[in-house]
């Protein structure tokens, strides 16, 4: 199986009203890793987008002061123009109902930048910029020892 270990570098967008053709469902349908760096450590995650409009991401977050804790989530995504919407169902198996509203910055067959602007996310997290990149089915969250 393949480890997913990817250099991906979190951007800040100045402007988030990029001319932007309206993102397909279709396009969206994948695998999506995406990582982040928090004060406590950082975070991996895969997002399985299914074309029946369900979802399940895996997370592992690696603590700064060692230690690490994965945990999974499912729910239902739509995609309408650029604005992706995920209503999460479940968080390691425990039935949740947590939202997300995220703008499409930019995409392509590669990579998707997106920027939270509504629900639950933005509420608990705050805005953020982050970026995905399209990885395989087989592909794998990197381990905390092999990342620094």
């Amino acid at each position: 199986m393949r480890l997913v270990i990817t250099a991906v570098s979190f951007l800040g967008f100045s402007s988030f009203g990029c001319a932007l053709a309206s993102v397909t469902s279709d396009a969206a349908v994948g695998h999506w890793y995406s990582e982040d760096h928090y004060p406590h450590g950082r975070i991996f995650v895969i997002e399985y987008l299914e074309a029946d409009g369900s979802f399940r991401t895996e997370f592992r977050e690696c603590f700064s002061m060692g230690g690490s804790r994965d945990h999974t989530e499912s729910g239902h995504w739509t995609l309408s123009s650029d604005r992706l919407s995920m209503v999460t169902e479940a968080i390691a198996d425990k039935p949740v109902h947590l939202s997300g509203e995220y703008a499409t910055i930019s995409m392509n067959a590669s990579t998707w930048d997106l920027h939270t602007v509504g629900g639950d996310a933005l509420r608990v997290f705050g805005p953020a910029t982050f970026r995905k990149v399209r990885v395989t089915a087989d592909s794998k969250l990197p381990g905390c020892e092999l990342t620094s």
